[in-house]
């Protein structure tokens, strides 16, 4: 059966509630987002490994001046606008991250040197991959990454494995 004949055959009611209407817009608002989360990678000289680059917990100078210069640094305890999805009760996500606005747009950074390193399970205590899980939680899930590359070591691409990201920016310190 074609479309034309279904809804030649289909009987409509009509709705006389405005709460019909406010559904709609409330469910169109859940699919088209003003809300962002972009992961922020950071990569030291010699890193070449997705676990290696999440271990970092301290950044350059240049990396600083760089996170600083796309976004503000806020707490997140207590945080008002849009989380992201980190923590802003217990600090289980870190104390702080970066968050911008842009017409109209919320953006939170999931910078991988302020989520802090998970501790390792007892039956994984010989799994350094398990401390960055924390990390790969957030990171892993957004769908734009920026890798800010602080050195000469060539920046490989496949190392990141996600389902989510997307879209791989990478940022060189040195050009």
């Amino acid at each position: 059966m074609d479309k034309l004949n279904w809804i030649s055959i289909c009987k409509f009611k009509r709705i006389k509630s405005d709460r019909f209407v406010e559904d709609l817009l409330s469910y169109e608002k859940k699919l088209y987002s003003n809300c962002f989360k972009v992961g922020v990678i950071y990569l030291k000289e010699g890193q070449a490994t997705e676990e290696e680059m999440l271990r970092n917990s301290v950044a350059s100078d240049d990396f600083e001046e760089f996170i600083n210069f796309i976004a503000d640094k806020i707490e997140l305890q207590n945080w008002n606008r849009y989380n992201g999805g980190l923590d802003i009760k217990n600090n289980r996500t870190g104390t702080h991250s970066y968050f911008t606005t842009l017409d109209n747009n919320q953006i939170m950074f999931h910078v991988s040197t302020l989520l802090p390193l998970s501790e390792p399970d007892e039956d994984d205590s010989n799994d350094k991959a398990s401390t960055v899980i924390t990390k790969k939680v957030h990171i892993g899930n957004d769908i734009v990454c920026i890798i800010f590359n602080d050195g000469d070591s060539p920046f490989v691409p496949d190392c990141i494995t996600s389902q989510f990201n997307r879209m791989l920016l990478l940022i060189h310190s040195s050009l």
